[in-house]
């Protein structure tokens, strides 16, 4: 809650000690003061629970919610009071905290990141008190404890409002974050800026009133019948490489790396190029997502994997494997026609929890040099998701090493749909995928390479410009309601979390199963 807002209800802020964060920005490090002057008792707790959780979750929302023209607080102070009449309040770049609340109440750490999410908000102009809190309630429990489900909430019961605030406000908001990514950081910017206008902005936004959503959200017909599932490909580059360069070795790239999923908040993600210790980060980092797939190499477990990651508390794996793209797929490490490497696919079977329909997912990282073994892979990988699948829907991703009008991209359009064509919305970001660790001042977009004919927008060369090469294939009759690259670099640099730029689709599979 902010200072000028009610200073009621359970879900607001935290604070801290004398100590100070620092993370990189372009305008350089954000500071974090913790002061525990008013509740010395605090200090070890505040030093060893709560500093840690804020000095990770400032910078990491001031890079999640970035709008044009805001300048972060390039100093936080969280100090203790007692005799305020809330948990917490935040006022400009100073959040203070209930002594007393946090004394009994050591593990709602969560109310730091509600608080924060405040100052990071900037002083909202002219934005309605449920939006405020809404919006701070949704990082709260959304993306920072989402595993808690505090804002689990049945709301086919007519009490509810979408204006309700804090958490009632957060669950409608992820409902329709969930049908229009995008929605929470839209409204972010807007607000900062006292531009967002009620009467006008959903029905722009989703060609729907507030009060339409509102329908339903209530109703949860959208989700019943239709849910959305958002998908990532990307390639993390193998922790081999470049591990002689400062910037590009992967313990110096990971935090950014997965910041950027993070940002984008997939349901399931194919890797590529994983080796053992980029997945055992990636497991311990991403503890809502389980893991599926092996090594390319004989032994099953050295080499690169392509992993498929998808979220434990929304899907139920059926079935899962690694087969090898080759003439022997069931023999581990086997190299297939012209390969120079063992390639491999790892695929999951997936069964929605709230819907209970399935769908198949695969994952490859096709060969580099051997032009057959790439059209031969993908078309073992298609004819074995229909056998494993038994006729559910597919999802294809991965890096394919190939543009879209060579054989094996051809060949796999016959089957399969490419995402990027199907869009809803127009297709945001960067045409390349494939970025050579190269910074562009301005990129090639995919609404520009789209006006283009195939082979003028799609050049091969390892600095290429117009290097699409990562991609994301569904079943005809699946919906695409959003698809985008993400070609932002690592925070105040030039440099990049991958020398691929994931790309990130927003689908809904056709009725049926």
């Amino acid at each position: 809650m902010t200072l000028d807002s009610f200073c009621a209800a359970m879900f607001a802020g935290v604070l801290s000690i004398s100590a100070f964060a620092a993370a990189g920005t372009a305008a350089g490090p954000l500071e974090v003061e913790f002061d525990t002057s008013g509740a010395p008792e605090l200090e070890k707790w505040t030093n060893e629970k709560l500093a840690p959780v804020v000095r990770e979750w400032y910078p990491k929302l001031v890079e999640m919610f970035p709008s044009e023209g805001w300048k972060p607080h390039r100093k936080v102070v969280f100090c203790f009071k007692e005799g305020i009449d809330c948990p917490a309040y935040a006022s400009g770049s100073k959040v203070v905290a209930l002594r007393s609340w946090f004394k009994d109440n050591p593990d709602d750490i969560g109310c730091a990141i509600h608080e924060l999410f405040h100052v990071v908000q900037g002083g909202y102009r002219k934005s309605p008190a449920w939006l405020v809190e809404g919006l701070a309630d949704y990082v709260r429990w959304y993306l920072f404890e989402p595993e808690s489900k505090g804002c689990d909430y049945d709301v086919k019961a007519g009490k509810y409002r979408y204006d309700g605030s804090y958490r009632i406000s957060a669950n409608f908001l992820a409902f329709v974050e969930k049908r229009h990514p995008g929605t929470v950081k839209k409204l972010n910017a807007l607000c900062r800026r006292g531009k967002y206008d009620e009467n006008t902005f959903w029905k722009k936004w989703t060609g729907k009133s507030v009060l339409q959503l509102e329908d339903e959200w209530k109703g949860r017909r959208a989700a019943a019948e239709a849910p959305a599932v958002r998908i990532m490909t990307y390639n993390v580059r193998n922790s081999a490489g470049d591990r002689k360069s400062e910037v590009n070795n992967w313990k110096s790239r990971r935090v950014d790396f997965a910041h950027v999923i993070e940002s984008e908040n997939p349901d399931v993600i194919g890797f590529q190029e994983v080796l053992p210790d980029q997945r055992k980060w990636l497991e311990e980092r991403f503890p809502d997502f389980a893991f599926s797939g092996e090594g390319r190499n004989a032994n099953r477990k050295s080499g690169e994997a392509s992993p498929v990651a998808y979220r434990k508390s929304r899907f139920d794996l059926v079935r899962t494997g690694t087969f090898w793209l080759s003439e022997t797929p069931d023999v581990p490490g086997s190299k297939g026609w012209d390969a120079a490497l063992p390639r491999i696919c790892t695929y999951a079977v997936l069964r929605d929890k709230a819907t209970g329909r399935t769908f198949s997912f695969a994952n490859t990282h096709t060969d580099h040099i051997g032009v057959m073994a790439r059209e031969k892979g993908m078309l073992l990988v298609i004819e074995r998701m229909k056998e494993f699948g038994k006729g559910a829907p597919i999802v294809f991703t991965g890096d394919h090493n190939c543009l879209e009008y060579e054989k094996p991209a051809r060949a796999v359009a016959k089957v399969l749909n490419d995402a990027i064509y199907l869009s809803k919305t127009p297709p945001e970001g960067s045409w390349r995928t494939f970025n050579y660790w190269s910074w562009r001042e301005k990129e090639l977009t995919i609404v520009e390479a789209l006006r283009r004919d195939m082979r003028s927008r799609s050049v091969p060369g390892d600095d290429s410009d117009m290097k699409r090469i990562d991609y994301i294939y569904v079943s005809p009759g699946t919906e695409v309601l959003d698809f985008r690259t993400v070609s932002s670099p690592r925070p105040g640099s030039h440099d990049y979390p991958s020398d691929h730029f994931p790309t990130v689709a927003t689908i809904v599979f056709a009725q049926g199963r």
